[in-house]
Formats: C-alpha cells, structure tokens, sequence
C-alpha cells in the first residue's frame, strides 16, 4: 500500500471493491470511467508459463484501444484523481457555508499542467535516515566504503552494512576467534573456504551502488588528518549508509519483480546449479543459474561469497522465484516502461519521462503519468542554449532517478540526465584523449589558469568551464573569498556570468562530474595542497603557531603546520624555547621531512641547517659516496653515532670516523642535535644502509691544523676571546667568538696549503646570532680567556653550566635580548645590577678558567684541589655536584652543596644564591617532595624571600609540575602582593600554560593588594603581557584606558607605542602619535615625541610617512612661535 492521498489505491490497483467505492464518491464518476475505458482490455504480465493473470490482479494495464494518446490518458487519470481527492478532503473537514458553484471547466487548459515543483538539493540536512540514493564507491578500506553521492556529497558504508548474510559471516568469524584451541585441528582447507574476503574482493572502486541512509552524525571536519588520502574518509562521516537488500528493496513486493526490473541481491548459498539470492523480500526469492552466471560474465569470485551483492535484473518469474541475471551491461541498459506500485521507483532505475516545466533551477519532469520528479541544473549536461528550448515542456527524455525525497507528500524523485549516470560508466576510471583519469588530471592542489563562470547559483556557487578540458568546475560560496560571501550575482561583481579566475582543486565530485574548486586567496596562496606536494629541503618563510611541551607547530602556507622538534629549535639547546619563539612570529624554516602516510612534514629552525648550501640527502637510492653534507646527531651509540639526513634517513657514524685523533667514546666529541658536516664513505642502496665520516671531510694535509678534539657536553669549557684594548686606538666593540672548546696549543703557523680558518657553527647563547668566521691568525694570541657559566638555572638545573645571561653577564656578551621591548618588565636600574654582578665574578675568571683548560676535572681529588684555590666558585662547586650526579651519588652531592654553603664567604651572596639554586633543581630531580620543600624554606631563610619563590616556581614550571608552580605562586601573592614584578611574573606563568582567563583575573586581584600608586604601571604591565603572550586587541584597549586617564605620563604612551610598533601595526601607530600631539606638550617632549615617531616610520612606515612626520614637526614649531609660546 502506498501511503500517499494524490495516489490512491484505486487509481493503481484495479479491483471491483475499489472501483465501486470510487464510483460512489461525488465527482468522481468521470475518473473512474476514464480508468475503465483505459483497462479495458486484459494486460498481460510476463512469467515463465507465459500465461495471462487473473484481471485482478493486473497494474497500469498495457492494452490499448481508447483512442487517446498517453500525455491525454495520464491527465484525464490525474484530474479524475485531484477531484476525488479534493471531496474527499472536504467530506473530513466541512465547509461553515456551501460552497459555491464552480464553473464549468476549460477544457482546453486541461492539457497544461501548470503546477511548478521547487528543484530542491541533496545536501546533509535534507539526506534524513530512509533516504535512498544512487552512490558511487571511490575508496575502499578494510573497514568500510567510501561513496560518492549526487550534489557533491560523500558518506560511508561500514563493513557491518554491506548485508545481513555477510555481517553474520562477520559475527560467527569472531566468535570462533573466541573459542578454545580445541578447533585447532580443524582442516586447513575448510578454514581457507570459510576465510572472510575483504571488501576490495567484494566491491571495485567505481562501481555504482545503491544505498539507503542509515544514520545521519554531526559535523566531525574538526581535528587532524592523520595520514594523507584519508580526508575522503574525514569527510564522509556525516552520512552512514547501508547497502543490505532488506533496506533498499523495502516496500517492493513480488508483482514488482517483472522482466527488465533491476535489483540488488545478496548471495543467500551456492548451490550445485546456481546461487541463491535473498532480495530482501518476503514473498519472493532470487536465482541465478550457473549458466546465467558463466554467460554474464560478471566475477564468479565475489559471487561465490555468501553475502556478497550483486547487481540484478529480472529475466523472468515462475510463482515465488525471480530468474535473474548479474549481466551489469544489461543491469545498465534495462529500464521500465511501467511502475507497479510507488515503491518500485528505486534509485537507479532507468526510465522515460516527459519535461512539464522549465525553471531556472532546472526541470519538473513526470514519468509513468503520475510520478513527479525534478532534474536540477547540476544534472543536465551543459550548453549554451537556454533549457527552454533545449527541454521544452512535452518533451520526452530518457532519465535515471538518483535519489528520492522521501519527507515529501507525495513521494517525489531526482533524477539526472548525465551521460555517465544515464549509462552508469565508471568515471573514475575513465580515461581522457592524453590517457590521463579525472583524478590525474585535476590532482587536488592543481592551479588551474583561466576558469571562466558560466553559470552562477545566488546560494549556492559558481559554475566554471575549465580550459581545455570537457568536465564543468564548481566554486562553492564558501570557497569564493576569506570573508563570509551572504549570496552571489550573476550580473554583477567579481564573479558574474563571463568573470575568469584563477583556482586551484580542492577537490572531485565523481558522481557528478564536477571539478571542486577554489578562488579563496589563502587557498591560491598556499605552498602544498597535500603533504607529498612538499618539497623536502626546501626553505620557506614560516610563522610560529603555537608551542607545545615536546614540540613547535609552524605555519609554513600548505595544507598543514610543520612539527618542529626541540632539538631543531636551535644550533644550541634552548632552555626558554617560548621565551625566544612567540606565537605569529616570523621564521625561517627548512622542510626535514614530508610523510604522506602520516600526513606530517617536520623543519629545522637550525640555522646551520636553513643556510647551508650543501647538497642534501633525501633517499638511499640517490645518495652518491663521497658526497659532502650536513647532518644532525640522532642518537649516540657505544661504537659511533647515528646520523640523521632528510626525509627521515639515515647514516651511522663510526667512533674512529669522528675525529683525526683517538677518540674512545663518540659522547665524548658528540652531543644529540649537533650539526655535523660528514661525507658519505659508503652507501648500501637495498639494504638501506650509509655510513659516514667527519675525519674525511678535510683532505688529510689539512687536517692537523684543524680542531682535534672536542670535549663531551659534561666537561664542556666554552670561551670566549676578548680583544686586548691598545692606548690610543678606539675599540669599536666586543665580539662573543665560541671556539667550541679549540685547543690553543694545537695551532700551528700559516704555510701554504694549510687550513687557518675555523667556521663556527654554534653559538653561546638562546639568542642566535649570525655565524661569526673566526680567522686563526697565528702570530696573535689571546690574551685572556674567560668562561660562560651558568650561575642559575630558572628552568630545571642544567648540570653542565652553560651560559644563563640572565644571572650572569660576561664582559663583552652581546645578545638580541638587549631589545627594549622584549625587557618591558625589567626595572629601570638593571643595568646597575649587572655591572656589579660582571665586578663579582672577575676574581675567578684567570687563573681557574685556565686551569680546567688545561686539564679538566676527573676525579674528587681534582676538584678539591681546584676548591682550595677558589673557595668562592659557585661555578666549580656546582660542576663538583654534577660529577658526583654522573656516578649517581645523589647524596654525595647534597653534602658538597651543604659544603659549599658553609665555605662560601658571606660577602659572596650571589654565589650562594647560586648554590642554593642548585641544592633546590637536586632536590627536584632527584629527591621527594618532603625534601624539596625542606630545602625550600631552608634557601627562603637565607635567601630574598620574593626573589627565591619566584626562582622556585620556574624551577618547578620548567619540571612541568605545573600544579606545584601555581600553588608556590598562590603563597607568595599572599605574601608579597605589594611588588608588581610578582603580579606580572604570575600572570606570564598562566599564560605559558594556557590559562589566559586565569592570567588576567591576576589584574584585577592585583589591584586590592598594590599601593595606588603602583596601579598604572601594574595595568601597563598587563596591556604588555597582552601584546607579548595573550591577545593584541585586548592590550590596546587597555593602553587606550590608560593614555585616556592619565594622559600626563609621556613613558606610558611611549610604551604604547613600542607594543605597537612589534605588531608593525602603522595605522594604530599614527593615530596614537595624532592623540599625543594633540596634548599641550613642551617643546622638550614635543622633539622626543617627534624623534621616536620618525625613527618608527624609518623602520616600518614607508617614504610618505616620514616626509608626513617632518612636515608635521616643522608646522608644529611654527604654530608655537606664532603663539609666543616658550618653556618656562
């Protein structure tokens, strides 16, 4: 039965019953003796005995003899329907007054239908669950199918889905994984019989399917792709379909099954003369006969699988079993004169319809002169003729439904006039005249010149011919602009009818025959659409996205972010990665690696790496021996090193290889992430093997002039040269040279054909500055030497001492952190502090620096007799602990801290200070929480109580022991909430951990506990940390609160104009000059003003703004003097 009121069952099955009761409506006579003139004589339906059914049971009778044409028959059916429709609904719902006599109607408009039906899209709202639809399938995993399904949409189709016999096959598979070992004995062959087949023995990519939808899901586009190729997959989780001839032939009953009706079939058995087919119908059943089968020639393989689907036609039908046949060229070519019943119209069926209206949407077609459908514009092959004269109304085309509506009342059809639908060809494998398939030649990240809009969709898109190329392209709305795009014209604007552009694939719409496309510029601008477009080696300007705990995402303009691991943020270990890495900050990266399989391409900030110019390695195969390169230390092992290239290669690295002089163990010469310049000594292609040598990178007679050793990064001694000051002569600066422990004794005279130069390529300090070429001049020697210590270490303890410049700057240290934004916390009188600190450390920097060059440390004894020369040397009492921590002597470590406190003299704070730092990063790493908390209040006792909880909690923070850090903070706000430096420290530790809400709370809660007159620079300290760390926007609308209510402090607009000027936000940056001029200003701050602002157009503005920023000051000195205006 068929639930629909426009279809009553009197109209489709002729019994005595109906036809009485159709009779006996009022106005319903004419319809019912137009039915029984039309089925007057017997209709035949075909069966195996030939024989004629009973007339009660025959539909849509085929005999003829009424002297009307179809067209005519169908309207004289289809008014007699409406009226009787019509008082029907009228008996259900009386009139409050009679209704008035109709008048007579035209006959002569009783040929025109003139009722429109909107052509409605397929998109993910309208494919409700029980939809049916005609897919195509275009990825096959082990798991499901992925399909494509008109109007550009995709969706899956799990494994469990394909049928029931199949998921039953799925069910008892695993539960014999299951059972007992007592089934081992089973015979193989058996097992090899009941194996389940995967899905790609089961389904080809390209065939056509039907389909029902099962489940509909929220929108899952979030999140990563994590293995390129599977964004097919990503994206069609919207949709789950089933394929289960149970879901799809739904409905149908056996009358249904005549000859030429196309269905689906699962394989039920295979029996000795054919195979058995569950269709999914109750009162009928399938078979298909071996020799059908052999004559078919469709894959015996997948027919020989119990739940396997088959694609069927009806040959003919004795009683309760259809002959059927797999033949797909039949399955294609067969299409119904005549529907049975509603039910029967079942997408991919092939039919006639005749056209009854033309919208510019598309057309309203009606098949078996009662079924309505609609063909959209994007299913009607395209020309430039208008659809009215192509498609006029009356005509008749030949059409395959696609999908039904199965909301509307009455049921209603798509269906498509599309070449490779209509004859369900395999697009997909299609090839063109050059031999190239559709996916080949529109390759998804392929820029296409020239598109041209042929047709525009105000809601929808565009639609695009492609430069030599049959297919049409299609620009979504959202794939136009960045900006949201509310609707398009097709008379105006950038993307009118006869506009060109440029676009660039995104992707393909098969059953469609579509071309995705995109004009978005961040789209066109992109370096890569997919992770194997990228090119390996290449430097590409990248901009930092975030920084993880174990990582950096960098933004490089492709499709997406590069890794970058901590041993490639820098030539030399970062202690602060996020102090010298912000986010959106510009870099300069190098592509490592691209892999495709996990959808992930990882770069190299080592500026060794980004500025080489050395060939690079990128495969085994095309490696070639003696070939020079860099390379980065991976891993060290006890008989050498393992190297690491590009694209994830690899090469080992002898102990002998390493150095021209003995070397015992490679930790000793090498350190994981150092940078090395090797050639490639031997190359094993299949195996895929190379081994490596830094010892022949230098021709042999060049060699002993070189470096001949390097100590391990536990003893490592970095110096510094500092150049000797002549009376007379004007020093024009210091210069930080890392000579990377050389040793002086080793030098020898300039001769001919011997190396003089040394190419640093590591530098001291986070901060990298350029290479420096240190030219070995032999007649000049250094003087004095001293060393880079590292006093304290705020995040975690580094054992081995390295340079930390913000507790202890050398004489002579240069670094970028000197930039007066990037100190915006500091106090005013660091500098001060400095000095003394450098005036602190001199005593040391001789005679023990030149003792442990000569001959570093290797035992207690050693250390002891350094200790009895410098008593007060925070730095060898803590390279003291290290060595006693490298034998695991924790304890023995804790003593000689303890020592070390008591024999420091009580003048040397800060070389306590240090010590403590150490005995706190001991306890942290080695000890338990009891301990360290001890030590704690210990060095708080001892110690600036403020100075020592902030150092706590970095030490902490860089342990990642985030909770412990927040609480130590928590306690001293209640402590010390009268500093600033706290409230601001606090606020940049939440903001290190994403707490951004928590970090700005602090602003407020600083406020009850700071003086009055502390609050403006608290608040400035804030809008910094804004621009720094946080939300730019949000740090100029406090700077505006702030330059608004105290406009007097000339030091605050300036500090607001230096964020500005690091955002390079030039139009803020003038409009905040234009406030400030505005001021009564002195003629004193006026120049400082006028000053500043010429140097930030110098440096970021253009040549308009500077001449703008002159004439501006020379107009604003002559309006003074007009005035008689002069500083008191």
């Amino acid at each position: 039965m068929i639930p629909s009121p426009r279809f009553p069952p009197s109209a489709m099955v002729k019994r005595k019953s109906e036809a009485a009761d159709t009779a006996n409506t009022p106005n319903a006579a004419d319809a019912a003796s137009v039915l029984k003139s039309a089925s007057s004589k017997k209709h035949k339906t075909f069966d195996d005995a030939g024989s004629t059914n009973n007339g009660a049971e025959i539909d849509f009778p085929r005999g003829g003899g009424t002297g009307l044409t179809n067209l005519e028959t169908a309207q004289a059916k289809q008014e007699g329907r409406r009226d009787a429709d019509r008082d029907v609904s009228s008996k259900k719902k009386p009139a409050k007054k009679p209704a008035a006599k109709k008048p007579k109607r035209d006959t002569q408009n009783d040929n025109a239908i003139t009722d429109k039906i909107r052509v409605e899209h397929l998109n993910y709202k309208r494919a409700v669950p029980g939809l049916k639809v005609l897919a195509q399938i275009i990825q096959i995993t082990p798991i499901e199918l992925i399909v494509s399904l008109p109007e550009q949409l995709l969706a899956h189709i799990p494994i469990t889905n394909i049928s029931t016999h199949f998921t039953n096959r799925l069910d008892n598979a695993m539960n014999d994984d299951s059972d007992d070992d007592s089934d081992q004995e089973e015979d193989a062959s058996d097992k090899e019989d009941d194996s389940l087949p995967e899905l790609d023995d089961l389904f080809h990519v390209g065939s056509w399917v039907r389909a029902v939808v099962l489940h509909t899901h929220k929108d899952t586009n979030s999140g990563r792709v994590k293995k390129e190729g599977e964004e097919l997959i990503k994206a069609s989780r919207k949709l789950e379909l089933t394929l289960d001839p149970r879901s799809v032939n739904e409905g149908l009953t056996a009358k249904d099954f005549v000859k030429d009706f196309t269905t689906v079939g699962a394989v039920r058995s295979v029996e000795d003369h054919g195979y058995l087919i569950d269709l999914g119908v109750s009162d009928v059943d399938g078979f298909v006969s071996s020799k059908e089968m052999n004559k078919s020639g469709f894959d015996k393989a997948i027919a020989a699988q119990v739940g396997a689907l088959l694609p069927l036609t009806v040959t003919s039908k004795t009683n309760k079993v259809a002959n059927l046949t797999p033949n797909l060229h039949t399955f294609a070519k067969s299409y119904m004169n005549e529907a049975n019943t509603l039910e029967s119209v079942i997408p991919g069926v092939l039919l006639n319809a005749m056209v009854t209206a033309v919208l510019p949407a598309g057309l309203n077609v009606r098949f078996y002169g009662f079924f309505d459908g609609t063909i959209s514009r994007d299913h009607i092959p395209f020309e430039k003729k208008p659809l009215s004269e192509r498609f006029p109304v009356g005509k008749k085309i030949k059409a395959r439904v696609v999908f039904d509506h199965p909301t509307s009342n009455p049921k209603r059809f798509s269906l498509s006039l599309l070449p490779h639908i209509v004859h369900l060809t395999n697009s997909l494998t299609e090839e063109s005249e050059d031999g190239q398939t559709i996916s080949d030649a529109f390759a998804r990240g392929r820029v296409v010149e020239g598109v041209q809009v042929i047709m525009v969709e105000s809601e929808k898109g565009l639609f695009v011919t492609i430069p030599d190329s049959t297919l049409i392209g299609f620009i979504h709305i959202s794939q136009i602009a960045d900006d949201h795009t509310p609707s398009l014209s097709s008379s105006s604007g950038a993307t009118k009818v006869g506009s060109t552009h440029t676009a660039r694939v995104v992707g393909i719409s098969y059953v469609d025959k579509v071309v995705q496309l995109s004009i978005k510029p961040s789209v066109l601008h992109k370096t890569f659409m997919k992770v194997s477009d990228a090119q390996v080696g290449a430097v590409v300007d990248g901009t930092v996205r975030k920084m993880a705990d174990d990582r950096m995402f960098v933004s490089i303009s492709g499709s997406v972010d590069a890794i970058v691991w901590p041993v490639h943020y820098s030539d030399v270990k970062l202690k602060h990665p996020e102090k010298k890495y912000r986010p959106d900050m510009k870099v300069k990266t190098r592509i490592l690696s691209a892999e495709a399989d996990k959808n992930r391409i990882t770069a190299t900030l080592k500026k060794t790496l980004v500025k080489s110019d050395l060939p690079i390695v990128t495969s085994y195969d095309r490696s070639q021996k003696n070939t020079i390169t860099h390379a980065t230390v991976s891993s060290i092992k006890e008989k050498g090193a393992i190297l690491e290239f590009y694209n994830n290669v690899r090469a080992f690295l002898p102990v002998g290889e390493i150095s021209e002089s003995y070397t015992k163990h490679a930790q000793d010469a090498l350190h994981i992430g150092q940078v090395v310049k090797v050639v490639i000594i031997k190359v094993e292609t299949e195996e895929g093997r190379m081994m490596a040598s830094i010892r022949k990178t230098v021709p042999k007679e060049e060699r002993d002039a070189l470096v001949k050793e390097r100590k391990s990064e536990k003893k490592e001694v970095n110096e510094e040269m500092k150049v000797k000051e002549d009376e007379g002569e004007q020093v024009a600066g210091d210069e930080d040279i890392d000579i990377d422990n050389a040793i002086n004794e080793n030098s020898q005279s300039e001769s001919d054909g011997e190396a003089v130069g040394l190419q640093v390529e590591e530098e001291s300090s986070d901060e990298e500055d350029d290479d420096v070429t240190m030219e070995d001049t032999t007649n000049k020697k250094p003087k004095k030497t001293t060393k880079d210590v590292d006093f304290l270490s705020t995040g975690g303890f580094n054992w081995d001492g390295e340079n930390d410049k913000k507790d202890l700057e050398q004489e002579g240290t240069n670094s970028d952190d000197s930039d007066s934004d990037s100190d915006a916390y500091s106090d005013a009188n660091d500098d001060g502090k400095r000095k003394k600190k450098r005036k602190s450390t001199k005593h040391f920097e001789g005679d023990l620096t030149a003792t442990m060059n000569e001959k570093p440390p290797e035992s207690s004894n050693d250390f002891e007799r350094l200790l009895l020369g410098s008593p007060n040397s925070s730095y060898v009492w803590i390279q003291y602990m290290s060595f006693q921590l490298n034998l695991s002597e924790i304890d023995k470590a804790r003593e000689i801290a303890q020592r070390a406190l008591k024999t420091i003299g009580f003048r040397e704070s800060q070389e306590k200070f240090n010590v403590w730092i150490a005995l706190l990063n001991l306890e942290n790493t080695f000890g338990d929480e009891d301990t360290f908390d001890k030590t704690f209040k210990e060095a708080v006792s001892y110690n600036d109580p403020l100075t020592m909880h902030m150092k706590v909690a970095d030490i902490l923070e860089a342990s990642e022991k985030y909770d412990n850090a927040n609480e130590v903070y928590v306690k001293a706000t209640k402590k010390f909430g009268a500093h600033i430096i706290l409230w601001v420290n606090y606020a940049e530790f939440k903001f290190r951990v994403e707490d951004a809400n928590g970090a700005r709370s602090l602003l407020t809660r600083s406020l009850k506990s700071l003086d009055k007159r502390d609050h403006v620079a608290c608040i400035s300290k804030f809008a910094q940390l804004e621009f720094k760390v946080g939300d730019a926007e949000r740090g100029k609308t406090i700077f505006e609160g702030i330059i608004e209510s105290h406009p007097k402090q000339l030091d605050q607009w300036f500090v607001y104009i230096d964020m500005l000027a690091r955002t390079e936000d030039v139009a803020g940056l003038r409009n905040v000059f234009e406030k400030l001029l505005a001021l009564k200003l002195s003629t004193k701050k006026a120049k400082s003003v006028f000053k500043k602002w010429l140097t930030i157009e110098k440096e970021i503005g253009d040549e308009n703004g500077v001449r703008d920023v002159k004439q501006r000051a020379v107009a604003w000195n002559e309006q003074r003097e007009q005035h008689g205006q002069h500083d008191e």
